[in-house]
């Protein structure tokens, strides 16, 4: 399982049945290889039967502009391939403003996904799967 406890922009928490990673600075973890890992990380804890939905949390997205738009197609692309490697049954995506909105508006899945503001709402509607 990849360690994403090594990684300086990418956390992890579990609640309940539902897996939550924060990406705290989405332009550093894209530029490395940490979104890479936190994507592997995110394979792997996913695929345990007991989570049965995910949150992803793009810290500070109203300071990122340009550059998560630019990530947008690796998005589409790698984050539906996740979905779809995975069995869970629902995905939330928490961002400032309409970079939530953006990021599900990518996916090409077949589950439930939303878009969130704020971390608890999220989490209450992700619990429901």
């Amino acid at each position: 399982m990849a360690d994403v406890t090594r990684l300086e922009n990418i956390q992890y928490e579990r609640q309940d049945s539902v897996g939550v990673w924060h990406v705290t600075d989405f332009t550093a973890a894209f530029e490395s290889d940490e979104l890479a890992a936190g994507e592997d990380h995110y394979r792997d804890v996913a695929s345990d039967p007991e989570v049965r939905a995910t949150v992803v949390v793009i810290e500070n997205a109203l300071q990122l502009g340009s550059q998560i738009r630019d990530s947008l197609s690796h998005i589409a692309e790698e984050w539906s391939k996740l979905a779809g490697e995975v069995d869970v049954d629902r995905l939330a995506y928490v961002a400032e403003g309409t970079m939530g909105t953006a990021v599900t508006s990518k996916l090409d899945v077949d589950v439930a996904v939303e878009s969130f503001e704020d971390l608890d709402p999220a989490v209450e509607w992700a619990s429901e799967a």
